[in-house]
């Protein structure tokens, strides 16, 4: 069985990475996030980032959802914190 998968490391699972964190900086009002505790600002940055793959990438497994969304979560909380 051939089963093509955009794992991390491919090409598109980066791509996809870039326009989503792109779109999702262009819907988020940044001075908001400051105001948020951390578990509620990591619950709605989920959403954020779960919404946007739903409208850009439909045809990800939930693994590779799993995985573009916790890094990009990641990377936002970790640039929050160097501010």
């Amino acid at each position: 069985m051939n089963i093509k998968r955009d794992l991390p490391g491919t090409l598109k699972f980066w791509e996809a990475k870039r326009e989503i964190v792109n779109r999702m900086l262009a819907k988020l009002n940044m001075a908001k996030l400051t105001d948020l505790k951390s578990d509620l600002l990591r619950h709605e940055l989920h959403e954020v980032v779960d919404r946007v793959c739903d409208a850009l990438h439909p045809s990800f497994d939930q693994v590779t959802r799993d995985i573009l969304t916790n890094e990009i979560v990641n990377e936002v909380l970790r640039g929050r914190m160097d501010q």
